[in-house]
């Protein structure tokens, strides 16, 4: 059985966090690429934000709720269905909306949107976030390829031998529960208090 703290979950996580990397810049170079005009969007996301009306209390709350519980949970149900790295859709679609939103303040040019600020507002909570998404990739990774290798047995006429679903499925709550809702919590803290202080 797979463990928690093993070199494969390490390896699992260091790939899927350089590939979460990799897609971001493939996202921001694209998108420059293109260089679509984002002015009106801009202008419609300031009018209609009322994210200064919201205490940091309340944004922590809602981030624990998305990133802790929503999401990983998410990654839980794909995981589930035996169609390998389905359950990193989330981690992909976030990789998008960042390398989405680095691009803003190129395209935008503004003196309201500063480069840097999209780096502060982005960066110090997003290593830990995406740390948390990884791990709970890495630990679905061997959970979906136990619930594939148990259905492709089925089919062969030599079986090989598959570790079991109830316990990947174990090590990953416990996993969830000891490195990967810990890592979403701190990231919720950075995004809710700590950043704010320097925009």
């Amino acid at each position: 059985m797979n463990q928690v703290f093993s070199k494969e979950v390490l390896k699992g996580t260091l790939y899927f966090f350089f590939l979460s990397i990799l897609m971001i810049l493939i996202t921001f170079i694209s998108v420059a690429l293109i260089s679509p005009d984002f002015n009106s969007l801009f202008n419609t996301l300031e009018s209609s934000s009322t994210d200064s009306n919201i205490s940091p209390w309340e944004r922590f709350i809602t981030y624990i709720a998305n990133n802790g519980i929503y999401v990983p949970l998410q990654m839980l149900l794909f995981a589930l269905i035996p169609i390998p790295f389905l359950y990193v859709i989330n981690l992909a679609s976030s990789s998008f909306s960042v390398g989405l939103a680095l691009y803003l303040p190129v395209s935008i040019q503004s003196e309201e949107l500063l480069f840097s600020d999209v780096l502060i507002g982005i960066v110090p909570h997003f290593i830990f976030e995406f740390l948390g998404f990884c791990i709970a990739a890495s630990l679905l990774y061997q959970l979906n390829k136990t619930i594939i290798r148990s259905l492709t047995i089925l089919f062969r006429n030599n079986k090989k031998e598959n570790g079991s679903i109830v316990d990947n499925l174990k090590n990953f709550l416990k996993g969830y529960f000891i490195l990967v809702l810990p890592i979403l919590i701190f990231a919720a803290v950075v995004e809710a208090f700590i950043t704010p202080l320097f925009l």
